[in-house]
């Protein structure tokens, strides 16, 4: 909160007229401190201004992959004032702008700056350390300007990247080209689910001894675009039979489990019918702890979206499915499973609408007309806990 507080002194600062430039790029922590104290003692003269490499040295990599894969959706790129009473709408962006991530309205402008055609930036490094897998999942953002700030500085990427020579460079190209030619502007929101794919892929292609490699290199090389209302490497990897099944398995769960985070979400899964299958594989005696873990996990975030926890009790047979899941021991997650679908099947405004991407769906459809609680709902419930 301290954090996003100086982010909005320093907006308040620029939009009155107080130009910041000379200080730019912006450092933080210890390495802010020497700086700028440097600069104080030394004088203009002798101060040596920071440069990208500077900038990239002070980013957290597993912090920048966990903002990533939990992109705030809601996020805004204007700063907030987090000590401010505000609309609620704005409040519910700012609760999802957690302390353990970082801030689209910080770090987006920072990396646009950085990638100034006057500056040079190390491509590699700049991959390496998840910048470029950041501004992949800037694009599932549902705010316009959010997405086109991440459109903007991918450009500006771009351009580095095409004068830039390094190992990997063609397999990064690879994943740009396929992601660009699918956008069909700069506005369209991408999935959820290529939040966590795309900076995923960049990452395994800085890294060939990974165990995916080959198998997502092969995926990607065998076509042009990125089909964005379908799930990469779904049956690949969920239904492969290879020596090295199990993590493939759980790998794909992950991008499931990250990549189903609202309403707008659900239509990729319903085309694959994701969640029947992983509640099928869960009861499969060749299922490892690891895959059973998050396949629960997925089906607790399901049960935590309203439009989902309907489909789950009507068509899928979460309720009897929890029942077979509780005989086996996994108490804990199963009540917070039957806690999620209560409160959804309780809210009375448990349907409002139906995605955009759904709209076409007859299933989906029907199940907007299904807001009220499934017949026995109360009873199968008290069987499910009492079994």
């Amino acid at each position: 909160k301290a954090d996003r507080g100086v982010l909005y002194l320093l907006y308040l600062c620029e939009v009155n007229g107080v130009s910041l430039e000379q200080y730019r790029p912006f450092l933080w922590g210890v390495c802010a401190l020497e700086h700028y104290k440097a600069r104080q003692d030394l004088g203009l003269l002798l101060w040596k201004q920071p440069g990208p490499q500077e900038v990239l040295d002070l980013v957290d990599r597993q912090l920048l992959q966990v903002s990533s894969h939990r992109f705030p959706l809601e996020a805004e790129l204007e700063p907030i004032d987090p000590f401010a009473v505000v609309e609620s709408q704005q409040v519910t962006a700012a609760n999802q702008r957690q302390d353990t991530l970082y801030d689209p309205s910080f770090f987006l402008p920072m990396l646009s700056h950085l990638l100034d055609s006057g500056n040079y930036v190390d491509c590699r490094k700049f991959v390496n350390v998840g910048c470029l897998g950041y501004l992949f999942a800037s694009l599932c953002s549902k705010s316009s300007h959010v997405r086109m700030a991440g459109c903007h500085t991918l450009s500006r990427f771009s351009t580095h990247l095409d004068g830039a020579s390094f190992r990997e460079k063609a397999q990064i190209v690879m994943v740009f080209d396929a992601l660009k030619n699918s956008l069909v502007g700069t506005s369209e929101r991408l999935p959820s689910l290529f939040a966590s794919f795309l900076p995923t892929v960049a990452h395994i292609f800085m890294h060939p001894e990974h165990h995916l490699y080959r198998a997502i290199a092969y995926h990607l090389a065998s076509r042009a675009t990125l089909d964005l209302a379908d799930i990469p490497l779904y049956r690949t990897f969920l239904l492969s039979s290879g020596d090295q099944h199990h993590q493939e398995r759980a790998w794909i769960l992950r991008i499931l489990v990250e990549g189903l985070r609202c309403a707008e979400d659900y239509p990729i899964f319903r085309k694959r019918r994701a969640l029947s299958h992983v509640m099928s594989l869960y009861h499969l005696s060749s299922t490892t702890k690891e895959v059973r873990d998050l396949i629960l996990q997925l089906m607790l975030k399901a049960s935590s979206i309203p439009f989902v926890a309907i489909d789950l009790v009507w068509n899928l047979g979460i309720l009897p499915w929890l029942q077979q899941v509780l005989l086996s021991g996994e108490k804990v997650v199963c009540v917070e499973i039957l806690q999620s679908l209560w409160k959804c099947l309780n809210a009375n405004d448990a349907l409002q609408s139906v995605p955009v991407a759904a709209a076409q769906d007859e299933e989906l459809v029907c199940i907007k007309k299904q807001v009220k609680r499934p017949p026995l709902f109360e009873e199968e419930l008290v069987l499910t806990i009492t079994s």
